[in-house]
């Protein structure tokens, strides 16, 4: 990528050149800013809901035993010190103990099942959607974007920028009718290129370096997504094979949580005779 952006600005081009240069770079960064948006708005979030429906509610499983592990093992640490100290306590004032050390742990537990079943219902409705629709539905956010978006436009003001925001939303939830009635309220003028015409060689210049570098930002922060969580497991949780041995190696380690848990839980009841 820095090779190729060195590249970019090591070319001297006449007028013309520069012109056509200025819109290619343009449709590359168009590009871009679509696929950062696919990502953040519908492969993300439907990643993320595969990810904690198929492989999240093992690891939540885990995290359960692991504070069930923790709570006994408590529990018979309390109540070993007790006796070693010559002292009675009793079982509630025990658990009140160890509600109150663990309690965030409890609750942050719960939040996150509660964040399994909404994740469960996000992957119930990206199955309505077939490799079809969702092309059409990116090609007429790509022509919307291409239309309203302020780094490819220099002349966007706010009217634009608010039905940008209607149109991500719409793409986000996948509502093809919004996002026609958007692109119908578009008001088209002139477009970029008649402003790109208007310019001289030098103002030209300008704007294609500011073009450049903003690509070269949206660049590093697409590639930065891709190489971030959830996306990373994007093809991952469509494959079966990956699926069911990370399933399989959680579940095995929920079996070893519960034996020791079970240890602990002999040890507390052998103390307390």
């Amino acid at each position: 990528m820095d090779a190729m952006n060195d590249h970019l600005i090591d070319i001297q081009f006449n007028e013309s050149e520069l012109r056509e240069e200025f819109f290619r770079l343009r449709g590359r960064l168009l590009d871009v800013i679509v696929e950062f948006d696919t990502i953040d708005l519908r492969l993300n979030p439907e990643t993320e809901a595969r990810y904690s429906a198929l492989i999240g509610v093992w690891e939540r499983g885990l995290a359960k035993c692991e504070i069930d592990l923790r709570r006994a093992k408590r529990k018979y640490q309390l109540a070993k010190c007790a006796a070693h100290h010559g002292y009675q306590v009793t079982e509630e004032s025990l658990d009140m103990q160890i509600n109150a050390e663990l309690g965030d742990s409890s609750r942050f537990l719960a939040c996150a099942a509660s964040r399994n079943l909404n994740a469960m219902d996000a992957c119930l409705n990206a199955e309505r959607y077939t490799e079809d629709m969702l092309e059409r539905l990116r090609a007429m956010f790509r022509h919307i974007v291409d239309e309203l978006h302020s780094d490819l436009n220099p002349d966007v003001g706010l009217l634009e920028g608010q039905l940008l925001d209607e149109a991500r939303v719409a793409y986000a939830r996948g509502d093809m009718a919004d996002l026609c009635h958007i692109d119908r309220s578009i008001h088209r003028g002139g477009g970029v290129r008649a402003y790109i015409d208007s310019l001289s060689i030098d103002e030209l210049t300008i704007e294609h370096e500011l073009l450049h570098a903003c690509f070269v930002v949206r660049s590093e922060n697409l590639a930065h997504m891709r190489k971030s969580f959830p996306y990373i497991y994007h093809d991952l949780v469509r494959d079966p094979n990956w699926v069911c041995t990370k399933a399989n190696t959680l579940r095995n380690q929920i079996k070893a949580v519960q034996a020791q848990t079970k240890e602990y839980k002999r040890l507390y009841q052998e103390l307390r005779g």
